[in-house]
Order: C-alpha cells, then structure tokens, then sequence
C-alpha cells in the first residue's frame, strides 16, 4: 500500500545506515580534533610575531629618531610597551612568557626592557613565549640589533 507516495513499510531507517552514519561521525571526528587542538599553536606563532614586530619596530625608531629607545615588557601583565607610544601590546593570558636581559633593564623581576641605540644595536636578550612543551624563542642580537625568531623542537 502507497499512502502519500511512500510505502507503508518505509518509514525510518535501518540499523545498517544508523551505523553507517555513526561509523562516519566517529570517522570526522577523529580527524578534526587534532585540528582543533593545534589552533592554539596558530595563537603561539601570532604572539611570537607580535613581540617580534615590537622589538623590530623599537629599533627602527631608535634608528630613525636617533635616540636610545626601550622596550618594556611586564611578565604579569602579557603587556610590551614602546616608549612615547600610549597603547601597548597586549599578549593572550596564559601564555607562558619569559624575558632574559641585561641586568641594567631589570625594574623589578617581572618588569624588564630590551634597549635599542640610534646605531641598531641593543642590549640584546631572548624572549620566550609558549604553551605547555611548545615554545618559540624571540633572540635580539645586540651588536646588530637584528630580531630573529627560533622555534625549538618540542
């Protein structure tokens, strides 16, 4: 009996295609978690970027406005700030964040500068910005001032 163009029979589906659907599900699934979870490492390339844009944009006005220029960095706060310049940069909060200087740019253990000097040089130093075992390290060469960023294996 046809009622409405549709067997009486035929309604729903069979347990052969809910397992199959299911099958397909579990299928996607297992291929877009890994995806999903290294979106964060996207995050930790951008916030690499960030403080190496800050450090070479630093030295570019140290050269161009022929005067010592520091960078600060506030460990608690995520915050990098270019001196004569009102908004900082802001970094994501759970970022692990680490800044190794020259004793003289220490203004306490969780604010310090990388200074640049109007002939490109610096102070030179190496910050570190991760999430758990990935890490990518930010050096300043301080006889060139040149700005290069590392990723470790991990």
């Amino acid at each position: 009996m046809a009622v409405g163009g549709q067997r009486i029979g035929d309604r729903g589906f069979s347990m052969l295609e809910l397992l199959l659907v299911l099958i397909i599900l579990v299928l996607a699934y297992s291929l877009a978690s890994p995806l999903i979870a290294n979106l964060g490492a996207g995050d930790l390339a951008s916030s690499a970027r960030t403080v190496a844009v800050a450090l070479k944009r630093a030295r570019n006005v140290a050269i161009s406005g022929r005067r010592e220029t520091p960078l600060t960095f506030n460990i608690d706060d995520r915050t990098i700030t270019l001196a004569g310049e009102p908004k900082p940069f802001q970094l994501p909060p759970k970022l692990d964040l680490q800044l190794y200087t020259v004793q003289q740019e220490l203004t306490t253990d969780k604010i310090a500068a990388i200074r640049f000097y109007p002939d490109g040089s610096s102070t030179g130093g190496r910050v570190t910005v991760g999430k758990g075992d990935r890490k990518f390290e930010i050096d300043v060469d301080w006889l060139t001032g040149r700005v290069h960023i590392n990723q470790p294996a991990g």
